[in-house]
């Protein structure tokens, strides 16, 4: 087995200790010293990178896709002339190679995470909403009306409540992810405020970052100029979003609604 070989079977196969592929990887790596030499500074750099860094496994498909890159042959270098790099070089190239995967790994998480998905839509609805203040489908400030002009146009019951120092000035429609939602809208001295009320019952969002206040668990985060509270109540999903600070924006959070659950 050579060099190529072993590596890319220890590197691939790291959960199959029975094979025999594996078996002969490791008896080139224990007469080999360049892979030796390989290994203990891929070891040392996973430390580092364990060190300051989550671990983040990678899924199967994903290793598996960046290997058939790595082997195709319009590569300019050649798993071959590796080893012929001094060892700064060699750990330069090892370690921008970690950085890419990483980033690749953000990239593929952050897809693929549900509740990242919503913020992004709606800070985007947000957003939209202060470039062109006209999208409002009900202008009042009574909450009696804002809520009768909801019923059967959503799937649940919108409940409009008080924000200590806003205006409630009306409520809109929108669409989050192909299904309805409810956007209050209201506005204090100098920022508009969006409180969307989402029917995502199962959505989990206790993987944000979360933050207690007056025993009421409330999810925080910020996209593209904008911040966001997320919080479930009875089923439901509440953001409230604006371009104020973060601390302002929990405290009327807080205070808005009771029974708030994650």
């Amino acid at each position: 087995m050579n060099c190529k070989d072993a590596i890319k079977g220890l590197y691939i196969n790291t959960d199959d200790t029975s094979s025999v592929e594996i078996a002969e990887a490791k008896a080139h790596l224990r007469g080999c010293m360049r892979c030796k030499a390989f290994f203990e500074r891929e070891r040392g750099i996973k430390n580092l990178l364990s060190a300051k860094a989550p671990i983040i496994k990678a899924p199967e498909s994903l290793r598996k896709r960046v290997f058939r890159e790595i082997e195709k042959p319009s590569s300019p270098i050649k798993f071959a002339n590796m080893f012929r790099y001094s060892r700064k070089a060699t750990y330069t190239a090892t370690v921008s190679v970690i950085v890419i995967v990483l980033l690749v790994l953000a990239l593929y998480v952050d897809e693929n995470d549900e509740p990242l998905q919503i913020v992004n839509e709606i800070a985007k609805h947000h957003i939209n909403y202060l470039q062109s203040p006209n999208l409002i489908d009900i202008s009042s400030s009574e909450a009696k009306e804002v809520e009768s002009w909801f019923r059967y146009k959503v799937d649940f019951i919108v409940k409009v409540p008080e924000l200590s120092g806003t205006k409630l000035i009306g409520g809109r429609l929108c669409s989050i992810f192909q299904k309805r939602a409810a956007v209050l809208v209201y506005k204090d001295q100098s920022q508009a405020l969006s409180l969307f009320v989402i029917d995502q019952p199962n959505l989990d969002i206790s993987t944000m970052d979360t933050i207690d206040i007056d025993g009421k668990k409330l999810c925080r985060g910020s996209r593209k100029g904008v911040n966001l509270v997320l919080w479930k109540d009875r089923g439901l999903v509440y953001a409230l979003v604006s371009g104020m600070r973060e601390m302002e924006l929990l405290r009327l959070a807080s205070r808005s609604t009771s029974n708030m659950e994650l």
